[in-house]
């Protein structure tokens, strides 16, 4: 299979992950589930945007990193490659853990409820949740290159142990 197909297959995945996660059915469920106070069915929805984006991410990994590297020289047009490539690192592992840690917003029943009674804001969050799958994809590519794939494994694992402290008491009802 060609790098372009590859490519295009990871979009077509994306794309297919996000739309079942915003779908109608999933929404009516996760605002019935933020009624009663319970937060794990909106927290598995917005984790399965992000995943949704980090599947895109990491189909457009190769050409985000270069188009990072690219604006790097632009930006510090005076350092080394090496600095340049050790400030990506920097940005791409920042960008991760900024990543991980707002996964414990869907923790918050009052935030889901607020979501829900806001739609305009419901769509904007996930929006920015499969943006921000996007830029884990490409962070994952420029910190593993090749191996980055080991992110679908690693950061919803991460996502889900920092949620899952959060629904202790009051996960599903």
């Amino acid at each position: 299979m060609t790098a372009a197909a590859r490519r295009a297959l990871g979009l077509a995945l994306a794309l297919l992950c996000y739309a079942a996660a915003v779908s109608s059915p999933w929404q009516a469920a996760s605002s019935r589930a933020d009624a009663r106070g319970c937060v794990l069915p909106h927290a598995l929805q917005a984790q399965t945007v992000v995943f949704a984006g980090l599947l895109g991410g990491l189909a457009l990994g190769a050409l985000l990193v270069g188009s990072a590297r690219a604006l790097l020289r632009a930006l510090l047009p005076q350092a080394d490659e090496r600095r340049r490539g050790a400030a990506l690192v920097a940005a791409a592992g920042a960008e991760l853990l900024i990543s991980m840690a707002s996964s414990v917003l869907w923790v918050r029943p009052g935030f889901d409820r607020f979501l829900d009674h806001h739609r305009p804001l419901l769509v904007e969050t996930d929006l920015l949740l499969f943006l921000t799958g996007l830029a884990d994809g490409a962070a994952w590519s420029a910190l593993l290159d090749r191996e980055g794939w080991l992110g679908l494994l690693i950061a919803p694992a991460m996502a889900l142990m920092l949620i899952s402290s959060g629904v202790v008491g009051r996960g599903w009802c």
